[in-house]
């Protein structure tokens, strides 16, 4: 992801100085886009061929550094317009805190100014702005600069393309009916671990979800012969292990109970801020885990309720789909339908990063911040012997409404294929 570095820019609407200073940012956003997307990190002075922080002039200036005020500055000269996020940051060595503007790319089309900058300076209107080495945001001057940058619009559109015609031509579906019994046994789900949980503070021990928590359901259709609780629990035993703690762990047999003919898995001797793990399994098809955040258990690594890592999102989900297509086999329903749902919650205010992985794939630290205290993926339907042949297909179509919850963040597909890849790998 590329970096763009300005001083204090007056963007406050004032005076001709302030309309130019507009018209200077809006250049540096418009390249970026047709660059694949970028930052503007505001402040900064150049001093002996290095970027240092700058005292900021006026206090007043931070007050239009906001997400409403820089995208009326995009809608005004951006065709087709986009949205970028704005985040006040403070920098690692002095504090100050300093304005970053997160400009999307992926964009099916060039983009192109609509209006000129304020005495022509700048920004030219119909012009089409890219990244030189400099670097510098300059208009497009040859026939190779266009073709790369139509080259990378195709690339969009043909990877969107793609996907969707998986969702038509695969099974990969979100279905309009029979989602009565999967909402039920989440809603049951979810009321016995209320339940559970609210035993647990009132006996004075610390609350492990207390920060947020995830979810994720599935359920198995009929057309298996239904086991026992008992019977149920050995095919659970047969599961592969991905991860050194699987999701419906049944390593811990303290932890296992029956619960109205269904099988519970509650940790006994709970204390402090660790490692969560709630599960309920029926014989009937139907399965439940909720977990707290690994985020949240590590603050020797990062502050709690303040992260969400990535790339944990793919593991965690890429896992339970495996576990779904894996018990439809011992079930001997490996051709039946698997209806699944996800859900995270506790988001409000926290940033995506990436902590737990010693490879990097992307990401600027603790830009993308979500402001939705919870999100819920729609249900998929999909057959459950095409699990493993679409697990990226169907790993993005769950994660994609909580990678947009945080400003919009779309992870490239290249990085959950590799990522799902190593968990079948078993490693991370």
């Amino acid at each position: 992801m590329d970096t763009e570095i300005k001083p204090w820019l007056d963007i406050s609407k004032k005076d001709n100085p302030s309309k130019e200073n507009q018209a200077n940012l809006a250049q540096a956003i418009l390249a970026l886009a047709n660059h694949g997307g970028g930052r503007v990190l505001i402040g900064f002075k150049e001093a002996n061929g290095q970027w240092q922080p700058a005292p900021l002039p006026d206090a007043g200036l931070l007050n239009y550094y906001n997400q409403d005020y820089i995208n009326g500055i995009v809608q005004h000269f951006a065709e087709p317009p986009f949205h970028c996020a704005v985040h006040l940051v403070p920098h690692s060595e002095t504090g100050a805190t300093h304005p970053v503007v997160v400009v999307p790319g992926g964009h099916r089309v060039p983009i192109r100014s609509k209006a000129d900058g304020c005495n022509g300076k700048h920004v030219k209107m119909n012009t089409y702005y890219i990244r030189r080495p400099g670097p510098k945001s300059e208009p497009i001057q040859t026939a190779q600069e266009w073709d790369a940058l139509i080259n990378r619009c195709v690339r969009m559109a043909h990877d969107d393309l793609i996907s969707d015609f998986r969702v038509l031509l695969y099974g990969i579906e979100r279905p309009e009916s029979e989602q009565n019994e999967l909402e039920n046994w989440t809603t049951e789900s979810l009321d016995r671990f209320s339940e559970l949980r609210q035993g647990l503070i009132n006996d004075g021990k610390k609350d492990p979800c207390e920060l947020g928590y995830w979810w994720f359901a599935y359920r198995i259709q009929d057309g298996f012969t239904q086991p026992t609780a008992g019977e149920m629990l050995d095919k659970m035993r047969n599961v592969r292990h991905y991860t050194g703690w699987p999701v419906w762990s049944v390593r811990n047999p303290r932890a296992l109970r029956p619960y109205n003919g269904l099988i519970e898995c509650w940790p006994p001797n709970l204390s402090g801020q660790t490692f969560f793990h709630f599960w309920l399994a029926s014989p009937k098809g139907l399965f439940f885990l909720l977990r707290n955040y690994d985020d949240d258990i590590n603050p020797d690594r990062v502050h709690p309720g303040t992260t969400l890592d990535a790339i944990l999102p793919i593991w965690r989900i890429g896992e339970c789909l495996l576990h779904a297509e894996e018990m439809s086999r011992l079930l001997e329903a490996p051709s039946g339908s698997v209806s699944v749902q996800v859900c995270w919650t506790g988001l409000a205010q926290r940033r995506l990063g990436e902590w737990t992985t010693s490879t990097k794939f992307m990401l600027p630290p603790f830009v993308y911040q979500c402001h939705s205290p919870s999100v819920q993926s729609p249900p998929v339907e999909i057959q459950a012997d095409q699990i493993g042949s679409k697990l990226p297909e169907l790993t993005e179509l769950l994660l994609k409404p909580l990678y947009e919850a945080f400003d919009f963040f779309k992870m490239p597909m290249n990085v959950i294929v590799e990522v799902l890849k190593r968990l079948r790998q078993g490693r991370f």
